[in-house]
């Protein structure tokens, strides 16, 4: 590699194929990089998108609330195919959905800790709630690790 950059890159690979190169910032890891196929619109989203997984090892995460925050920044990107970097390729509708999984997990967390609740009651809680509400999604125990980890925001 050749070629450093700070927030995007665009690269000509020529044949009319442009590739576009976004790094937000520490998220999910310091080093996330989503890219972008422009002709084809393409998402490759590296750690940004597991295809309706829940994320099992967040405890390594930069920075939750931005992780989040960037998911939100791949949508105006419309990509027709998202290849996310677990589960199955998708359309981008998978952007949206996953946003509003993970945020309304968050929400509820959030609600729960306001109310006294214990981290890991309120993983057995949300468990209990998402596992039949989003019965598609994957690592249903990832849960309690999420919350766990929002119970650390502030």
């Amino acid at each position: 590699p050749d070629i450093t950059f700070d927030r995007d890159a665009t690269v000509d690979l020529g044949g009319g194929v442009i590739v576009k190169l976004y790094w937000f910032g520490p998220a999910l890891t310091n080093g996330d990089v989503a890219v972008f196929v422009e002709p084809d619109q393409v998402l490759y989203s590296g750690n940004f998108l597991n295809s309706k997984t829940y994320p099992s090892g967040p405890r390594q995460v930069a920075n939750f609330d931005a992780w989040l925050e960037d998911i939100d920044k791949l949508e105006p990107l419309h990509p027709k195919i998202v290849i996310p970097n677990h589960g199955d390729v998708r359309d981008g509708s998978l952007i949206t959905e996953e946003r509003l999984v993970l945020r309304e997990l968050q929400a509820r967390a959030h609600e729960l800790r306001a109310q006294g609740v214990s981290a890991e009651d309120a993983g057995s809680t949300l468990v209990a709630e998402f596992d039949p509400k989003h019965p598609d999604w994957k690592g249903p125990s990832g849960i309690l690790t999420l919350v766990r980890r929002f119970y650390e925001e502030p």
